[in-house]
């Protein structure tokens, strides 16, 4: 069902590890909060993850009326090998060269073909796909900065449309020809890219969640082990927590909820 719950449940245990923090009293109310929240995002999303070889059979609560819809819940829920940390401290893409240098009149292909190159595999395990991609989205705002804009540096739909028909036809070509058209009554052709990507973009969202709150009980826990790192965890698990709750109500609109989260 996915690694990364039982990776949080280990980050509660060190964020709740006895301290000498003059804020221990608001720190506990916050990741109180945290805990409930925690506690409700599992019971909304950990039933309804997939193992890469399952049957959908006990999936059909959760799938959408179409096949488009039923293949993208089908697909963004199973469980693969996940980063978790795809941002752009961990992306590694070719040097340009030095201004002036002509010792190598190819260097400008070069660079366009070297490969990107992904580091920093800390975080990595299996969990379900929409997690790391969710996670990927949420890191085009200006997380390292303290400063992210989310309504305005999320990914709008048509970005995370172009990502996502392109990391399909990268992770499973098979699903990719289905999508692009696969006969129907008459003998005609049904696109079914549609339906599929704008469930996926429902499912990515949700499980954004799980990076916003996540990420922000990984913070109160390097906040509370004081690691020696010049970076305001406080700041950061509150900017993710705003995150979370914006979330929120963009994807699950019925059960948002506002809080004054306080964590410095």
């Amino acid at each position: 069902s996915g690694e990364i719950w039982e990776r949080v449940e280990g980050w509660f245990d060190m964020a709740a590890a006895p301290g000498n923090n003059s804020r221990d009293e608001e720190d506990a109310e916050d990741l109180e909060e945290m805990r409930r929240e925690w506690s409700w995002l599992e019971s909304e999303l950990r039933g309804g993850t997939l193992h890469p070889k399952t049957s959908g059979s006990d999936e059909e609560d959760n799938v959408g009326s179409s096949v488009g819809s039923h293949m993208a819940v089908m697909f963004f829920r199973q469980v693969v090998f996940t980063h978790m940390d795809c941002q752009s401290l961990n992306i590694l893409t070719p040097a340009a060269p030095e201004e002036g240098d002509t010792t190598n009149e190819n260097n400008e292909k070069e660079k366009e073909e070297a490969p990107i190159k992904l580091i920093d595999f800390e975080y990595a395990s299996y969990n379900a796909r929409a997690t790391d991609v969710g996670n990927t989205f949420c890191e085009h705002c200006d997380m390292n900065n303290l400063v992210p804009k989310y309504e305005d540096q999320y990914p709008e739909p048509e970005a995370q449309d172009f990502f996502l028909r392109r990391y399909v036809s990268a992770a499973d070509p098979s699903l990719a020809l289905r999508l692009d058209g696969e006969a129907v009554e008459g003998g005609e052709k049904e696109d079914m890219w549609k339906d599929f990507l704008s469930t996926a973009r429902r499912e990515v969202g949700k499980h954004a969640l799980i990076s916003h709150l996540g990420w922000a009980v990984w913070a109160m826990a390097q906040k509370r082990r004081g690691c020696g790192i010049e970076f305001d965890y406080g700041k950061y698990a509150q900017i993710r927590m705003e995150g979370y709750r914006l979330f929120k109500g963009w994807f699950w609109p019925k059960t948002s909820k506002g809080s004054g989260f306080s964590a410095k």
